[in-house]
């Protein structure tokens, strides 16, 4: 409730990380720019002042060393370096050591090192500003927001444009802004740099399927369970692999490698079977296995996907049985789902259906 009335301070910084950690992204943002603006400006002098204080530093070292004002030691083991490429070694090593006493040259890196501290905060503010677009119902809300994102993470590309973070983030506003070559070429980076490690093909393979990259994400989700290392592994590549199936039978080989006993896994199980069943005219089996998933839907966690998976079991139910209660039970979870992520376009598409199905069904009640 005090948001407005934090400044630009610490306090408007911590509370935009927690809205961002809590999935409100657009009010993260507005916070978060709200404390880089003023120190954006500092943290660009201070690395200016920085940069330009060590090349005026190592300049006076070889100066010096140009100049016979080095210890006799140095220019000894400089004659006696059997390559050009150990002498330039020597070179830097002793730049090194003399810059390390350069009273001015400590102060320029003590004040950019105290600048820098907002480098993560400008990371927090273009994820925010992309998590932001993905939610974006508006074209040109979500465009100003991804172009806002795309100039925040160039910003920190001479400091941090070598981590995995910078080009996970980056890559994914690229896709999102119809780049796909430049977002494709940092994932491959990434993929490179992390030796194609389990974690990172499982973690792109997610943010593929997200933007709706699915043939990619599935190669990815098949690379990974190839790379796994242990069953755990195993089961949550093959549960990623199973949401990008291509038709129920392979979902349903997917979902029958996951051999851990996942609760979710055994009723997203059920539910493909009952699928299949119920596609092919086993009306008995397709009840039977819906019941499972059913039973399964009712003891996960609650969240928008189980809510939306459960309803959508409880109108095949319907179907199949007639019964007007799992109808009803399905429209309420349905509504909960909507309730919980009101820009989930997923499940806005399949809470439309039902609602003219209900009014018809009010009508002919009886």
């Amino acid at each position: 409730p005090h948001a407005e009335k934090l400044g630009s301070g610490e306090g408007c910084r911590i509370l935009g990380q927690l809205l961002l950690a809590d999935g409100r992204a657009e009010e993260a943002s507005v916070l978060l720019q709200r404390y880089t603006e003023p120190r954006l400006k500092k943290w660009r002098d201070a690395e200016e002042r920085y940069n330009r204080v060590a090349s005026e530093a190592y300049a006076d070292v070889i100066d010096d060393l140009n100049n016979d004002r080095a210890p006799q030691s140095f220019y000894t083991a400089y004659e006696n370096a059997a390559t050009e490429d150990k002498k330039g070694i020597l070179v830097d090593e002793y730049a090194y050591e003399q810059m390390q006493v350069n009273p001015r040259y400590l102060r320029a890196g003590k004040d950019y090192e105290e600048a820098s501290a907002i480098v993560p905060v400008i990371m927090d503010l273009g994820i925010s500003e992309l998590q932001a677009a993905q939610g974006a119902s508006d074209p040109v809300r979500r465009q100003e927001l991804l172009e806002s994102a795309e100039k925040r993470f160039l910003t920190l590309q001479e400091t941090a444009g070598e981590t995995d973070e910078f080009k996970f983030f980056l890559g994914q506003v690229y896709y999102w802004s119809g780049k796909q070559d430049e977002g494709r070429a940092l994932f491959d980076e990434l993929l490179a740099s992390s030796s194609r490690s389990y974690a990172t093909l499982l973690t792109l393979s997610g943010t593929l399927r997200e933007i709706g990259n699915t043939t990619e994400a599935r190669a990815l989700a098949e690379e990974a369970y190839k790379a796994a290392s242990s069953d755990e592994e195993r089961d949550a590549a093959a549960g990623r692999r199973a949401l990008l199936y291509t038709d129920v039978d392979d979902q349903i080989s997917w979902l029958e490698k996951m051999k851990g006993g996942d609760l979710y896994a055994i009723t997203q199980l059920a539910d493909a079977r009952a699928g299949k069943a119920h596609s092919e005219g086993r009306t008995a089996e397709a009840i039977r296995q819906y019941r499972i998933a059913e039973d399964g839907w009712a003891k996960l966690p609650v969240s928008p996907s189980v809510l939306n998976n459960g309803a959508l079991v409880q109108f095949a139910l319907f179907s199949l049985t007639g019964e007007v209660s799992n109808y009803e039970a399905g429209s309420r979870m349905m509504e909960r789902a909507v309730a919980l992520e009101p820009d989930n376009s997923i499940l806005l598409g399949n809470a439309a259906s039902p609602l003219l199905t209900t009014a018809v069904m009010q009508l002919v009640e009886g």
